[in-house]
């Protein structure tokens, strides 16, 4: 090997070194404020989820109460307070399968809002005092770093009451995921050379001393993903979670996302009994299975596609009657 091109060598291996040095000197960038406020707005709406649940838990409650109170005033004949329950819709099956489905919305939600506020909490307290910049998350405008957990005021932090009426949200996570966690990472953020936060890092200083670490760590139930050794941090694809896709990338994302797609709300219908007409009765299978019984004297065995346009026709003729009676008597 000449003299000229053993130079050539050294000088190209050094500035390798050197650039290898500079960047496990310098870390790597904050966290961007694009994915800082996407995920406290994400672990904001879960903590909305429990308040939703038993705003309308009470409401389905109220709705029974109502339908039982007024339901004795249906009473004269077993058909009409089959049709009138059956207008009002809040069976207690239906609230059953309400409250079940909705604790475990509840439970995923919370969890998950947790993990976010954790994870979030611990990056804001990844800083250096004196406001040098150094640290690993990007404040909204991306100009510093968050100095500690109790600057961060919104993020999931405050649970929401569940006595206070709410709506179920459904702006950060949809019927297909999480839209705003995508894996583009944000330009709003303090950059490696000020930001120093090594636990980010894309050198081979991932967090303990000078060695790699094994594998690849996540952050924020692995949204966040750490290659080791030489690899910049990226972002896992929330976006769409539907028929499971992401269960082993990002189990308790996916764990919310089907909780609140399985959670099933009782419909309310209005319950007033004084508001029933003949069709309300046509058009409850279990009136009309009653209202045969009645002429049949509650024998044999009903088949309501064999008799049901029958009895809807029988039942019209009888109150039709009943009503012209009660005007001529």
């Amino acid at each position: 090997m000449s003299t000229k091109h053993l130079i050539r060598t050294l000088l190209a291996a050094v500035a390798i070194l050197a650039k290898l040095q500079e960047g496990e000197a310098t870390g790597y960038n904050a966290l961007p404020a694009e994915q800082h406020t996407h995920l406290c707005a994400v672990a904001e709406e879960m903590a909305t989820i429990a308040p939703a649940v038993a705003t309308h838990k009470t409401q389905i409650l109220n709705k029974e109460a109502e339908r039982l109170r007024k339901g004795r005033r249906a009473l004269l004949t077993t058909t009409l307070e089959a049709a009138y329950n059956s207008k009002c819709k809040t069976f207690l099956d239906n609230l059953r399968t309400e409250v079940t489905t909705g604790a475990a919305a509840v439970d995923a939600a919370a969890y998950l809002a947790g993990r976010i506020g954790d994870a979030i909490a611990f990056l804001a307290d990844i800083h250096q005092k004196g406001g040098s910049n150094a640290g690993c998350l990007s404040t909204a405008d991306g100009r510093k770093v968050v100095e500690g957990r109790n600057v961060v005021n919104n993020c999931g932090k405050e649970r929401k009451a569940t006595t206070t009426a709410t709506t179920m949200p459904a702006t950060e996570l949809t019927s297909e995921g999480f839209p705003n966690l995508n894996r583009a990472v944000g330009t709003n953020k303090v950059v490696h050379g000020t930001a120093l936060c090594h636990m980010l890092s894309k050198s081979g200083k991932s967090g303990i001393n000078d060695q790699a670490v094994d594998g690849s760590p996540t952050i924020v139930d692995c949204y966040v993903k750490l290659p080791a050794g030489g690899s910049d941090f990226t972002l896992e694809d929330l976006t769409d979670l539907r028929s499971n896709k992401k269960q082993t990338q990002a189990p308790h994302f996916t764990a919310a996302f089907n909780a609140k797609a399985n959670y099933k709300q009782a419909a309310t219908m209005p319950c007033d009994a004084s508001a029933m007409t003949i069709d309300d009765i046509k058009t409850s299978a279990e009136a009309r299975e009653l209202f045969w019984r009645l002429l049949r004297n509650g024998t044999g065995k009903y088949d309501d596609s064999a008799a049901g346009e029958q009895v809807k026709k029988r039942s019209k003729r009888c109150f039709n009657h009943h009503r012209a009676s009660r005007k001529h008597g």
